[in-house]
């Protein structure tokens, strides 16, 4: 007798907004309960406020595609203003 047996991977969300800007003194920008795992490609300007209003950890990356490690990581709820751009960040539990 032979038993398969199948996983199922759900995709859970982040709950809460994800809140950036891409230039300083610009308009704020905004994910909305982003999935976790995806690299979301975003243009953070240095200097300016990151807001993680999720219930997820960000982190965030300084190359294209989340390639490499994370340059910094803000934990649910933190803002931070960093001296660094970035141009991604991944969400996870």
């Amino acid at each position: 007798m032979i038993f398969l047996v199948q996983s199922t991977t759900i995709s859970q969300a982040a709950t809460g907004e994800f809140v950036y800007h891409e230039t300083k003194g610009g308009t704020a920008k905004s994910l909305y309960n982003p999935e976790d795992g995806p690299c979301y490609t975003v243009k953070i300007a240095a200097e300016t406020l990151t807001e993680n209003l999720t219930n997820r950890d960000a982190l965030l990356y300084v190359e294209p595609d989340c390639q490499g490690h994370p340059y910094s990581r803000l934990t649910p709820k933190q803002k931070h203003t960093f001296d660094q751009a970035f141009v991604g960040v991944r969400f996870e539990r």
